[in-house]
């Protein structure tokens, strides 16, 4: 489990040595996930412990991770973290959504405070999801709640599920959000225009597809659109805001590429309101994140079988439109960043 920083995304995306890599646990977890944000003005990530194979939260004693405290339980289920997590402040305190590959269940865990030391018991939100491992799990805070979207694999449908109040602590029955063929695997979700949406890859028609919800709660939802469907395309999404409309960055498959689409309009819902993708890279992006760096979108990736690199780009503009060449963040003989997470620290 590593840690990097970067140094001015605004005037150099080479500089990425401050404080430098920092090695929070060895191991060789091949599903080690973890998300990675900034809790009380330092570096925190939860992340999955090789050791007991359950979620832990770790954060920084510095603003820029430099040095890291001693680790606390989040959750203690078994085997708990190793396929889907994602961690984002709720009501003013950290919670991760994760899955549990024994039980096969959607779990949520916040902490009593706002800084990540003590952690509430973790609730099962969805028990009993699929027969197998649940992979793609992305909660965030939809109109003061917690949400969580989730891809089942059994039944190859993509659901979303709010909490009932602001804590977490009850949650509403699951919905149902596309179910047409094997839909909602590399989901990404994103609060766009005041409701939730999710960009995710229909891997039935190998497309990439997109869906806002009709309220601010997410009560029920609109058709799909299909943003882009040219070749086997899609892989990977990560969806934000970007100059108040939703944009996606995602991997196409058959032309090994790495590609970013706009919307024209704040909304997303008309297939014909997307620009065409822009071609960022000539090779292909893997288990992508993007922010909002000073202004502009930049976008962490894996290169994928080959480089197997973790590198960073960043654009010249606020929509997206031109690129600067990407830079290798990290490299070397086996897979670096096959497993990322992005924030904006210190």
């Amino acid at each position: 489990l590593f840690f990097t920083l970067l140094l001015n995304p605004q005037t150099s995306t080479a500089q990425w040595d401050d404080p430098g890599a920092a090695v929070l646990q060895d191991g060789t977890l091949q599903f080690n996930h973890s998300s990675l944000l900034e809790i009380g003005g330092r570096p925190a990530i939860a992340f999955c412990d090789k050791d007991n194979y359950q979620v832990r939260f770790q954060r920084a004693t510095d603003s820029k991770g430099t040095s890291w405290g001693a680790s606390v339980l989040v959750d203690a289920g078994v085997f708990t973290g190793l396929y889907g997590m994602d961690m984002e402040i709720i009501n003013g305190n950290p919670a991760v959504a994760n899955s549990s590959h024994s039980t096969l269940d959607i779990r949520y865990s916040r902490s009593f405070n706002s800084t990540g030391d003590f952690w509430l018991s973790t609730t099962v939100v969805v028990p009993s999801v699929s027969t197998t491992p649940i992979e793609d799990v992305d909660l965030e805070e939809v109109n003061g709640k917690p949400a969580i979207a989730y891809y089942d694999s059994d039944d190859g449908d993509l659901y979303y599920v709010r909490a009932t109040d602001a804590d977490g602590s009850s949650w509403g029955a699951p919905v149902l959000i596309a179910s047409t063929g094997d839909v909602g695997r590399h989901l990404s979700m994103s609060v766009i225009a005041g409701r939730p949406a999710i960009a995710y890859y229909d891997a039935t028609n190998q497309e990439l597809k997109y869906i806002r919800a009709n309220d601010p709660d997410g009560v029920s939802w609109g058709t799909p659109v299909t943003p882009w469907s040219s070749g086997d395309t899609g892989l990977f999404p990560s969806l934000i805001e970007v100059n108040g409309h939703p944009a996606i960055t995602f991997a196409e498959a058959t032309n090994n590429r790495l590609l970013y689409m706009r919307a024209f309009d704040a909304t997303g819902m008309i297939g014909t309101s997307w620009s065409l993708p822009t071609i960022i890279m000539n090779h292909r992006g893997e288990n992508m994140e993007m922010l909002i760096i000073e202004g502009k979108p930049g976008i962490a990736y894996y290169t994928g079988f080959g480089d197997q690199d973790l590198r960073y780009v960043y654009s010249q503009d606020m929509n997206g439109i031109n690129w600067n060449t990407p830079e290798i963040v990290d490299d070397g003989s086996a897979a670096i960043g096959n497993i990322l997470s992005m924030a904006i620290i210190d």
